[in-house]
């Protein structure tokens, strides 16, 4: 029985000549910030409101792969092994988000009303939140979430060499730290979505907000690798990524878009069923005007059509196809965050788009994804010059062992 990984070739990929999608990319992210910046003239409050959903989206991503990353030194296991170089590339690049992360302080007067004094007297219960809610607080948080998230992407990448990969004491030292670092991410970037989204309507509260924005970092980064490996591989697609690794991500996307409904629907159900004013205004203001369609394509797109197409093999056994699907889930989700935010700026709009969400998106996009195959070229070719991949390295060879008198195996 074959595994599905002969034809690998993870070499491939270093063969192509990434340098010009490089380039390209490079250039259509300054052009996106360079009229991002031009918004910023023409208004403030508009500038860092699609500055915020564009870092949530992108930034998001890196995050993702961070997460997977950790999961797969934490569990193993064949999947991580035809997309680790993206897992590293893409996690690396958490270690620079932080500077993209430097307009949204400056910008926390704009973005975030709990700054304001007159906002703060009509706040309830804002003598409780004020402990936590508090500027210097914020920051605080920030830099202790960037400097926890960076510390796990240089740990990953430094025991990943072939010299911390050789022994297994460093295999099991890397297997703690991860597990650990699994509940440290899902702690800290649950935080961190309460304070850089959710407080931007700091009436609101939902328990299950940051697991909805962890889920939809898994489900970017998942989709991204998709496309990415569809768009440089050419006519070697197969040769990156083989069948069979591309049906386990197909699958992953498919558990993605499982469990963002799921967490969606349990958020929908929790605040109609409470009741309580504040919560249910956070969802009525998010169905009304242009913002109820985007709801309702929501519903359709974000859940249902990718459900559907992910449930048939000859879409996820198919590199063109499920490329298809994963440019749907990344266009989908970029209009997701900009719902999740964009209502608190902009309520009752008969079409919730502005320009400066393009410009936000694609200069983001841009400069993120150059990054992103920078770190690739950097970090892969090392790792499979000074180490055979594991799923290409041939058979492994099993010690005999002896048999018990009287006992002997089927079919022998």
């Amino acid at each position: 029985m074959t595994s599905g990984f002969e034809n690998f070739n993870p070499r491939a990929l270093f063969e192509r000549n990434l340098n010009g999608a490089q380039r390209n990319s490079l250039l259509i992210g300054i052009i996106g910030m360079a009229l991002l910046v031009f918004g910023l003239v023409v208004n403030r409050a508009q500038f860092f409101e699609c500055y915020l959903e564009g870092f949530v989206f992108w930034g998001g991503m890196g995050f993702g792969f961070l997460l997977l990353l950790i999961l797969h030194n934490a569990t193993g296991g064949r999947w991580g092994l035809a997309i680790r170089p993206y897992l590293e590339a893409g996690s690396r690049t958490v270690q620079i988000m932080w500077i993209f992360f430097i307009p949204i302080v400056l910008g926390i007067p704009i973005l975030y009303a709990w700054t304001r004094p007159e906002v703060q007297a009509d706040l309830e219960g804002w003598a409780t939140k004020s402990h936590y809610l508090n500027v210097s607080a914020w920051i605080f948080r920030a830099v202790l979430y960037f400097a926890i998230w960076i510390f796990y992407s240089m740990v990953c990448k430094a025991w990943n060499t072939p010299r911390k990969r050789r022994g297994q004491e460093e295999h099991g030292r890397l297997t703690t730290i991860c597990c650990l670092g699994l509940l440290i991410f899902f702690i800290t970037m649950s935080f961190a979505a309460i304070d850089w989204v959710m407080s931007v309507e700091p009436q609101w509260f939902s328990s299950i907000f940051g697991v909805i924005i962890i889920v939809g970092q898994g489900w970017s980064a998942f989709a991204f690798m998709v496309l990415f490996m569809a768009w440089i591989g050419g006519d070697r697609k197969a040769e990156i990524i083989p069948v069979k690794g591309l049906a386990d991500l197909g699958n992953f996307m498919l558990m993605a878009v499982m469990l963002w409904a799921y967490t969606s629907f349990s958020q929908y159900l929790l605040i109609w069923s409470a009741q309580l004013p504040n919560e249910t205004e956070w969802l009525i203001r998010r169905s009304h005007g242009g913002w109820g369609w985007i709801g309702f394509f929501l519903i359709m797109i974000h859940f249902f059509l990718p459900f559907f197409l992910l449930l048939f093999r000859k879409i996820t056994r198919n590199h063109n196809r499920l490329a298809f699907v994963a440019v749907i889930m990344l266009l989908i989700h970029m209009v997701h965050d900009i719902w999740l935010i964009g209502p608190a700026f902009r309520e009752n709009v008969g079409f919730p788009f502005v320009w400066m969400n393009a410009a936000s998106m694609i200069g983001f996009g841009g400069i993120w994804i150059a990054i992103f195959i920078g770190y690739l070229k950097a970090v892969a070719p090392v790792e499979l010059e000074h180490e055979p991949h594991p799923v290409t390295s041939g058979p492994v060879d099993r010690p005999h062992t002896a048999r018990r008198p009287g006992l002997n195996p089927v079919g022998a």
